[in-house]
Order: structure tokens, then C-alpha cells, then sequence
């Protein structure tokens, strides 16, 4: 499998939406295009990055459900930072002329540079 960083920014999104503000997601995580185990694989990878909050539910092939409890506060900074389409198609656009490995936690840090930038906020 590849890492498909558009998909854990959809997910993110997905969970923003769908995250009661008390309790864990009661539902599936789908995603329009993507099968269940692609989606699966991709929330796992968001949980061990630490922008969410939650634990993989294991069968014997493999994962088998998220259980989901929260967004973590860099998962909230994470969505703000990438929100807008613009900023996150240059921040993919600025990563990949720099050789820049595309991972979720380096193009959140690309998206916020680039909106500092584009507020005229110092770096940092």
C-alpha cells in the first residue's frame, strides 16, 4: 500500500464531521472511492501519527474496525492548517519540487508556512 495523503485529509475531515463531541464514532469511516481496508490502513496511520485518538480492532487478516474516540488537538491544527484547498494543493505542490517526502505531519507543517506566509507572520 502507499501512503495517500489525500485520503488521511479526507478521513480528518470525515471525523470532524462525524465525531460526536462525547463519545466514540458509532459509524464506519467511508470515504467515496476509497474501499474499507484502504480506509482502515489510513486511519491507522493518523492514530499512530497522533492526530487522532483511537485503537485498530484486529482480525485474523488484518484490521478489521477503528474505534475512534476523538481528534487530538494536533488532529484539530492538522485540519486547520489544510482546510483550504489552495493551501493544501501548494503545500503537495511545494514538497514535491523540494524532494520533500509527502507525509500527513510535513505538509501540515508546509500549509501552516505557507499561510503564515501569506498572513505576512514570522516563521516558527
Amino acid at each position: 500500500m502507499r501512503r495517500d495523503v489525500d485520503l488521511q485529509r479526507k478521513i480528518l475531515f470525515f471525523l470532524e464531521d462525524h465525531l460526536p463531541p462525547a463519545s466514540i464514532l458509532s459509524e464506519p469511516i467511508r470515504i467515496e472511492g476509497y474501499d474499507y481496508a484502504t480506509v482502515l490502513a489510513h486511519t491507522e496511520l493518523l492514530i499512530e501519527d497522533g492526530l487522532v485518538d483511537g485503537k485498530m480492532l484486529y482480525a485474523a487478516l488484518g484490521p478489521l474496525q477503528a474505534s475512534v474516540n476523538k481528534l487530538t488537538s494536533r488532529g484539530h491544527d492538522a485540519i486547520a492548517a489544510v482546510r483550504n484547498d489552495t493551501v493544501w494543493g501548494n503545500a503537495k505542490k511545494y514538497a514535491a519540487e523540494h524532494g520533500v517526502a509527502f507525509t500527513m505531519n510535513i505538509l501540515v507543517q508546509v500549509a501552516t508556512s505557507l499561510t503564515k506566509g501569506l498572513l505576512h507572520l514570522p516563521p516558527g
